[in-house]
């Protein structure tokens, strides 16, 4: 009888620190699924862009970075349900391997960029095309780098640019006439303070 009641105060005594034990354990395991996640490309690495595939491991780093968490926009898109080719709830937890664990993915825009045309002038066979940039987060300005791209009929063009300290940039680009039609203009940015 005493050996019962000493084990059942010696139960009561440690069951709170087991419990916040095994909480800490479970945080640092999701906190694992969630940098494997990110820091991962999943197998086949190129399942974001093959849509033919489905991932046999999931992750949605961008294949080959040396930027940590620099995620595919590829794999990214997939995730969007209204995608033709996205991936279900299903192929995800499939693919992380992991049971008993609910998995919510929230990718949320930290960036505001807009953009605005300034002029065009005709320059013999080209058109240049100025557009002033401004970045800002949280509604102040913020300097960042900035990937922008051109597509138009026949033309593709690509710059690297930085904004000054007040988030802004302006950017020419030189189109061939013979590209007439639609162009598309598209820039990615990320904050300097990073």
């Amino acid at each position: 009888m005493v050996v019962v009641a000493a084990m059942a105060v010696t139960a009561k005594t440690f069951q709170p620190y087991l419990n916040g034990i095994e909480d800490l354990n479970q945080k640092d395991y999701l906190r694992e699924i969630a940098n494997y996640i990110l820091l991962n490309p999943g197998e086949p690495q190129n399942w974001g862009s093959d849509k033919s595939l489905l991932p046999e491991s999931f992750g949605l780093a961008k294949n080959g970075s040396i930027i940590p968490y620099e995620l595919d926009i590829d794999k990214v898109c997939r995730l969007n349900p209204e995608n033709a080719y996205h991936i279900s709830y299903i192929s995800i937890i499939e693919a992380l391997k992991v049971k008993k664990v609910a998995v919510r993915i929230f990718i949320q825009q930290i960036l505001d960029i807009s953009i605005t045309p300034i002029s065009n002038q005709s320059n013999g066979n080209l058109t240049n095309y100025t557009f002033r940039i401004k970045v800002k987060r949280d509604g102040l300005p913020v300097s960042a780098s900035l990937h922008c791209y051109v597509i138009a009929k026949n033309f593709f063009d690509d710059v690297f640019a930085e904004t000054s300290p007040d988030g802004e940039a302006t950017l020419i680009f030189a189109i061939p006439n013979s590209s007439n039609g639609t162009a598309i203009f598209v820039t990615f940015a990320r904050s300097n303070l990073e």
